[in-house]
């Protein structure tokens, strides 16, 4: 079985200190040990990003990012994740922030 393209992700191609969203996808996409849709990483990632727009200037906690994508997954969109595999999603996405440098 082929993998597809958007599931391969290249860290040659990263920028330090410039994170990358579909290269942020791709990252989730390698390191992820369940399934998720494309659209849940996506809706999962546009709400990280929000939050961390957001907060600019602001220490922020992997917890506080979780339960902020949580809280917003349930009341706004139609995702039907565990909290468990919401917060691996968020932990991913910081995990890939800080191969960049982006999250210490």
């Amino acid at each position: 079985m082929q993998e597809l393209a958007y599931t391969i992700y290249d860290p040659s191609k990263e920028v330090p200190g410039k994170p990358d969203y579909y290269q942020t996808v791709r990252y989730i996409f390698q390191h992820i040990d369940f399934q998720i849709s494309e659209d849940e990483a996506y809706v999962i990632l546009n709400l990280f990003i929000e939050k961390w727009d957001e907060s600019e200037g602001e220490k922020l906690f992997e917890k506080d990012l979780a339960n902020h994508i949580i809280d917003r997954c349930r009341s706004e969109f139609v995702l039907f994740l565990s909290k468990e595999k919401i917060e691996a999603v968020t932990g991913l996405i910081i995990s890939y922030l800080r191969s960049i440098d982006q999250f210490h």
